[in-house]
């Protein structure tokens, strides 16, 4: 802008022809070409001095799981560590919180207006990674793909879904539902041009609404994500770097050599490690992860219930969860942490009683003992394959010979879940949606996909019951009861939950989830 400049250069030359007015006659003055030469040096500083704004460096983080990661798709891949990155990329209706509450996401609203219709309103304003504009059609037409996904389990209780207008849906449920927005949790959001065109694609090519964008991904390497501009969830962090390193060690290598900023499933001897780094801490959360060992019932002489009880009265868990996983974990009892409503406190856990346990395989014509083959896999939880040994070399101690096998979690559980395991198999399991009936559907019920290794007409009948009851505390007591059930057939044993354990940078802002989630929208670095 030049007009502002010219009062000033006017105001040098008056005051420099007033000091050459007062020099003595004889002072020889400046040359013309000389003054002329400073009101330009003067002008030029003026121009100079204007800020010229700088870019911010984007900032990055690289996370590193234990299991690699296979589809990007979560109503295909429910696994945690695949939906620990489908969540950034995807929105869901609602999500789960840190203190196990369910929270707007997508959907900003919901209420009930009769007895099976709920009304939901969606977030305005939203857009796909691919620009089209995110609309009730679209959360319509993916609940429709989601009812003939592997995740159809958790819709049982829906009827359909209809679109009252670009913001507005209508979930028109069977029943009265009393987990209606746990069931959101469930239900991320695709675009209908893609359900139409090529759904498959979304498990490699995923095109969501979600804070974060999949950038590249270099299959057995790597996956990077980028934030997207102005979302409602306005992330801090601009790039995220996932990678894989199933090794425990490994991982916390990585992360002391500043190769990793997050790493899952800090083992408790490794801990020490970590906290005396001068770039690293420790941050860990009691969760609501229950390592379990489910025993198949489809075969003798496990379908023998003094069998099972026999196993878990062999197994001293005290001792493994002292000098295995250094207090970072508390017993089991069935199928229930503290923290969930389902939980029963009246139930104890199997005493560590070899004695017992011999009496029992006798008694149930065993006192030789027997052949059992046991399935676990290798990183996937706190020091798994170190607990799997101490189980094992307890159960050898009452007669029970025991054939260990193991594998990558990816092989691992592909296997188990298409039920080619028999014997005794370490399995995760969690409420990942909050409520309790989560675990029962996949796993107890006997119409659940993975409820192979076991099933009851008891149970089921207390599950359906549940499913109706909207009081909440009638539906918890409906829980505690299948909790005694699963306790006293003895179905699952030697268990235990395991805290959420993660290794970070320590100028890194990072909050831990009990449910084994990760949350990066709200993590950023500190200064």
């Amino acid at each position: 802008m030049k007009a502002p400049k010219l009062p000033v250069v006017l105001g040098l030359t008056i005051l420099l022809s007033v000091m050459l007015l007062a020099c003595s006659a004889g002072s020889t003055p400046p040359a013309p070409q000389v003054v002329e030469k400073k009101v330009t040096q003067i002008v030029e500083k003026q121009v100079v001095v204007t800020p010229t704004p700088v870019p911010a460096e984007p900032t990055t983080l690289t996370l590193v799981q234990g299991a690699d990661i296979q589809c990007l798709n979560p109503l295909v891949e429910r696994l945690s560590h695949n939906a620990n990155i489908s969540r950034h990329l995807y929105d869901q209706l609602a999500w789960l919180d840190r203190d196990l509450k369910i929270q707007p996401r997508l959907a900003i609203s919901w209420k009930l207006i009769d007895e099976t219709t709920w009304e939901v309103k969606l977030r305005e304003g939203v857009t796909f990674s691919n620009g089209e504009p995110v609309t009730a059609e679209d959360v319509v037409a993916t609940f429709n793909y989601a009812v003939e996904s592997p995740s159809s389990v958790f819709f049982s209780s829906w009827d359909r879904m209809e679109v009252v207008d670009d913001t507005t849906v209508h979930v028109i449920t069977k029943f009265s539902d009393p987990i209606f927005p746990h069931t959101m949790t469930r239900l991320f959001v695709f675009p209908a041009s893609v359900l139409e065109s090529d759904p498959e694609a979304l498990c490699s090519q995923p095109i969501g609404s979600g804070p974060y964008k999949l950038v590249e991904w270099v299959k057995g390497d790597h996956m990077t994500l980028e934030a997207v501009k102005d979302h409602y969830l306005q992330p801090k962090i601009d790039r995220v770097i996932v990678r894989v390193a199933p090794e425990a060690s490994t991982r916390t290598n990585m992360l002391i050599a500043g190769e990793a900023d997050l790493i899952v499933n800090v083992p408790p001897d490794l801990i020490p490690l970590v906290e005396s780094s001068t770039n690293a801490r420790i941050a860990s959360v009691p969760g609501i992860r229950r390592i379990v060992n489910i025993i198949d019932t489809r075969q003798e002489p496990l379908n023998d219930v003094r069998v099972r009880q026999a196993i878990a009265h062999a197994v001293d868990m005290d001792s493994i969860l002292k000098n295995i996983l250094g207090g970072r974990a508390t017993a089991a009892i069935a199928a229930r942490p503290p923290l969930s409503p389902a939980f029963n406190p009246d139930l104890t856990p199997y005493a560590y009683d070899p004695d017992r346990a011999k009496a029992l395989l006798a008694e149930a014509g065993l006192a030789e003992g027997f052949e059992l083959d046991y399935h676990y896999p290798t990183g996937r939880w706190l020091k798994d394959a170190e607990v799997a040994q101490a189980i094992a070399g307890y159960l050898e101690q009452v007669g029970i010979k025991v054939n260990l096998q193991t594998a990558e979690y990816q092989t691992f559980f592909g296997d188990w879940s298409s039920g080619k395991y028999s014997g005794m198999t370490m399995i995760g399991v969690i409420d990942f949606d909050g409520d309790p009936a989560s675990t029962n559907r996949l796993f107890l019920l006997s119409s659940g996909p993975w409820s192979f290794s076991w099933t009851d007409p008891t149970f089921d009948e207390l599950m359906q019951r549940s499913d109706k009851e909207m009081d909440p505390e009638a539906r918890a007591d409906l829980f505690r009861q299948m909790e005694a059930i699963i306790h006293e057939q003895a179905i699952w044993c030697c268990g235990y939950d395991q805290y959420e354990i993660y290794g970070i940078h320590k100028n890194l802002h990072f909050v831990p989830h009990p449910a084994e989630r990760i949350i990066l929208w709200d993590a950023y670095w500190e200064k």
